[in-house]
């Protein structure tokens, strides 16, 4: 019989698809801190990606608005947490999408705020969509799988989302492993 490990600790993430006309990487964070999201953690690690080299050009667009005024950032937190936070993080972004829409009394979202964690040997977003190949962890919050370290590379999925796919995002993903690597070694 094998006896329960407690996991590594991990850095939380989140990957930010927002309106530029009206939201900012700054703004978005300040929300995220009012949400208490991430408690006595920094958000730094900002990660601005272009959505024309990506393959979601026509994704978001019918719901937040033209691809002009949509950008694409990650941040990341710079202390290690541990992985059960991952649920009650899925529903507060889920709470923040929805007040910003009111704010902005916009039809659509103005941003979309996906959690995740990265963690030593994998990186796993939260959803609310079931699928098969997705793993309920509770409160309406299922778990994908969207990368996992094999041969000192992160690698991608067949259900791993488009940007993710991208070479860009993934290595940045990686240079952020080192740095959770070496923050575990030293604590």
């Amino acid at each position: 019989m094998s006896e329960p490990l407690k996991p590594t600790a991990v850095f939380y993430f989140f990957g930010l698809l927002y309106r530029n006309d009206l939201l900012s990487v700054k703004d978005i964070k300040s929300y995220l801190k009012d949400k208490d999201s991430l408690t006595g953690c920094s958000l730094e690690n900002d990660f601005d990606f272009n959505l024309e080299e990506a393959s979601l050009k026509n994704y978001y667009q019918k719901e937040m608005g033209q691809m002009e005024s949509l950008s694409r950032a990650y941040i990341f937190s710079t202390s290690p947490l541990e992985r059960e936070l991952l649920i009650s993080l899925k529903l507060k972004t889920n709470q923040l999408e929805v007040e910003l829409q009111n704010n902005f009394e916009m039809t659509g979202r103005v941003v979309n705020v996906d959690p995740g964690y990265l963690a030593l040997e994998q990186v796993v977003l939260a959803t609310c969509k079931p699928y098969g190949h997705r793993v309920y962890l509770g409160e309406g919050v299922f778990s994908e799988l969207t990368y996992q370290f094999q041969g000192r590379d992160y690698h991608s999925l067949p259900w791993t989302y488009p940007d993710y796919c991208n070479l860009k995002v993934r290595d940045h993903f990686k240079k952020v492993r080192s740095v959770l690597k070496d923050t575990l070694k030293s604590n």
